[in-house]
């Protein structure tokens, strides 16, 4: 059995993206990549094998995880809309009350080098 971690990027960008009837092109940018979140996953494989591996086995994939956190709500969250006047308004069905456990992504943000960030870090 061998596990292995791969980061993804929390937001892809795609200018290649095709339209259709109906589903309007919808295009996301960010300033630089280092203002996009990355989160990790965790996969585990595993191999069968008689005797040895150079006779060749079987390979299995057993589970793919998300790398997540639980949290405790502090309030009560409900479903948001736009209204008529452009606003954001919370009336929809309830996601979770307060007390109730969630799941968030444990995630990164990049950071060049030459960054101020990473600068003052050193």
């Amino acid at each position: 059995i061998m596990f292995d971690e791969k980061w993804f990027w929390g937001m892809v960008t795609r200018n290649t993206a095709k339209s259709f009837e109906g589903i309007e092109k919808n295009t996301l940018s960010a300033y630089h990549k280092s203002h996009i979140n990355k989160v990790m996953g965790v996969a585990f494989v595993g191999a069968a094998f008689e005797d040895s591996l150079e006779n060749g086995c079987e390979g299995f994939k057993f589970e793919f995880f998300r790398s997540q956190v639980s949290k405790v709500a502090q309030k009560r969250q409900r479903q948001s809309r736009i209204n008529e006047d452009g606003k954001r308004v919370f009336d929809g069905e309830v996601i979770r009350n307060k007390g109730d456990l969630f799941y968030v992504d444990v995630a990164i943000t990049g950071m060049d080098a030459g960054t101020a960030l990473a600068s003052s870090e050193g």
